[in-house]
């Protein structure tokens, strides 16, 4: 009985460490749709393609722009 009060509280404190990391999962970055402001052109890019790059839609779930993301309120 004593060696499980010994192995009891960091059996306790990992299974609460694994609750936690399983709970806290990451996503990827959404993407966004850039149009220059120079040419008009646009971009479909996670980050702003640079200078003279302006903001024109988003999030995205796909790399094509074609799919909006979904908020989840939790």
């Amino acid at each position: 009985m004593r060696s499980v009060a010994r192995w009891l509280p960091s059996a306790f404190a990992a299974l609460c460490l694994g609750a936690f990391v399983a709970r806290a999962g990451a996503a990827p970055a959404p993407y966004y749709q850039w149009r220059s402001l120079s040419g008009g052109g646009q971009a479909c890019a996670q980050t702003s393609p640079g200078e003279g790059w302006a903001q024109a839609g988003g999030p995205f779930v796909d790399a094509a722009c074609t799919r909006p993301l979904r908020m989840v309120r939790l």
